[in-house]
């Protein structure tokens, strides 16, 4: 229940920051709750688990053990991101940099160590996973797919919206 929750939050924000449908972002009138959203998550957890079933692989095991892999790999790789947008940032903001080795050196080797973790975990992805062969290939590039996709919705978003591109992120307006 919470994965499905995570998710579905997931894609209704989606959907009310305008990267997807705007009708996916909408809340229920009387419960608040991201309904469309909810069974947008349920039909796509429907389709996976029954996919798992045809193809004779236990969902428990198979697809938490690769999913949560993947979702780790995602963090990860996020945390490397942030990493170096901070030395980014006071390097382009050289006025709001009050001590280098908190703004620059150790977010860049913060950004090293995560390079070499997510290294680490792409060549070893099959023994830590149990998803050997293609899989052992294919799931970790998951979170490269997602990254692209990603860009390519902002992308979108900022060429159809500019205003709702610049907005994305912000707190709701009551």
């Amino acid at each position: 229940l919470a994965f499905h929750n995570a998710v579905a939050r997931y894609i209704y924000v989606s959907g009310r920051e305008k990267l997807l449908p705007q009708t996916i972002g909408v809340t229920h009138a009387v419960h608040q709750s991201p309904h469309v959203a909810s069974v947008i998550q349920s039909v796509l957890a429907a389709v996976v688990v029954g996919l798992f079933a045809v193809l004779g692989l236990d969902p428990v095991l198979a697809l938490f053990s690769w999913l949560t892999n993947v979702a780790t790999l995602g963090v990860i790789v996020m945390m490397a991101v942030a990493s170096l947008a901070v030395v980014m940032f006071f390097r382009a903001n050289p006025a709001a940099q009050e001590n280098a080795l908190k703004t620059t050196i150790l977010p860049g080797l913060t950004f090293i160590a995560f390079v070499i973790i997510i290294y680490l975990i792409v060549i070893n992805f099959g023994s830590l996973s149990g998803a050997g062969g293609f899989l052992g290939v294919f799931l970790p590039g998951l979170v490269l797919i997602a990254a692209i996709v990603g860009l390519l919705l902002a992308s979108a978003l900022k060429s159809r919206d500019p205003i709702a591109f610049e907005n994305l992120g912000q707190p709701l307006k009551d």
